[in-house]
């Protein structure tokens, strides 16, 4: 049924109501699918918005020929006679939401072409990322290699021994050197790490309208990636794609942001408002970089729970990550699911914690 709220004269509203009880839910104007505006005098127009948030019905029981300048200053949907019938009226209502409903997919057809054009100019990943990744996908690439290339970049570097040197990674001296960081935690770890710093730039935005701040849904990421790496590792799934996809799979929220007008709860509230969501983004991003598919498919699906172990990763890691209260429970069923031993995980989400009241 139709969810239906009014404004306007009172004693028009009670009639209306009793007319239509049968054929429609009554509901507050915030979840209404069409407002009918009841009005009988030019007083009755003293209690009404200029503007309405959803698809407005004027229903009039008067012929003063000067409410004419008034509607004027109203943004109405559609204007009805009061002494129209029940079924002129479901009618009207009907004939508003098709007109409405056809005008929000073509408003979403040109802002989803707009985020398409937009997709296809973002900047390429930081050279020192693409030819990291280039290194990772031979076989034959030694390891002093990676660190060598790693060591080119004085900027990403910095960044690298200032994250290594941070209260997540719980080191008991400082690092002050590539190769030290490499020795302790791993080339393997400083290569996820410059992937991670590499992409920082492209989260200086406001992301206020996704209700957190770009070095947050940053870090989010980081620290997905860094519980997929684990997971995939109890596994003996490829950990360095499952920490790609754990990094890149918010990465759509950094070009749909630009186009939200309000605040976003979920990806049905990204539909609504662009005609798309952030993993869709994300996985057109990923494919202008020329990401492995097995990734693009991860992150395209990472809200939905699949057969996929890769996909089942990401999944769970994104929940652990984001989940203070249930990520215990969740370890737990992802253990019963995976058929692995995650307490190593529980002790690394302390040291996130630690982060989190550090920043």
């Amino acid at each position: 049924m139709v969810n239906i709220s009014f404004m306007g004269n009172e004693a028009l509203i009670k009639s209306l109501k009793s007319n239509l009880s049968s054929s429609v839910n009554f509901s507050v104007t915030s979840k209404a699918d069409v407002i009918i505006v009841a009005v009988e005098n030019l007083g009755d127009f003293s209690t009404l918005p200029k503007n309405f948030e959803k698809p407005a019905l004027l229903c009039l029981n008067t012929n003063d020929q000067r409410i004419v300048q008034y509607i004027k200053n109203y943004n109405f949907s559609g204007i009805i006679p009061f002494s129209a019938s029940k079924e002129q009226l479901l009618n009207k209502i009907s004939t508003l939401l098709s007109i409405q409903q056809t005008k929000t997919v073509n408003e979403n057809e040109v802002i989803k072409a707009r985020i398409l054009a937009k997709i296809d100019n973002i900047p390429p990943l930081p050279i020192i990322a693409q030819e990291l990744l280039k290194l990772t996908r031979n076989d034959e690439t030694s390891l002093k290699k990676i660190i060598d290339k790693i060591k080119t970049d004085q900027g990403i570097s910095s960044k690298v021994l200032k994250l290594v040197n941070s209260p997540f990674y719980a080191l008991r001296k400082e690092i002050t050197s590539i190769d030290q960081a490499a020795m302790l935690i791993g080339t393997s770890t400083i290569k996820n790490i410059v992937l991670s710093v590499s992409i920082e730039e492209f989260y200086k935005k406001n992301f206020s309208l996704y209700g957190t701040t770009g070095n947050r849904l940053w870090e989010h990421s980081h620290h997905t990636a860094t519980i997929s790496e684990l997971i995939a590792k109890k596994l003996k799934i490829d950990t360095d794609s499952s920490y790609l996809a754990g990094l890149m799979h918010d990465i759509g929220k950094v070009v749909l942001v630009d186009f939200l007008v309000k605040e976003v709860k979920n990806s049905d509230d990204e539909k609504q408002q662009t005609g798309l969501t952030h993993p869709e983004v994300a996985a057109f991003v990923l494919e202008k970089w020329n990401i492995g598919k097995q990734i693009i498919n991860s992150v395209l699906n990472h809200h939905t729970m699949t057969d996929n172990n890769f996909n089942v990763i990401l999944y769970y890691a994104n929940l652990i990550e984001k989940d203070d209260e249930s990520r215990l429970d969740l370890i737990k069923e992802l253990e019963g699911r995976l058929k692995i031993d995650l307490t190593e995980l529980i002790n690394i989400l302390a040291q996130f914690r630690v982060d989190h009241d550090d920043a």
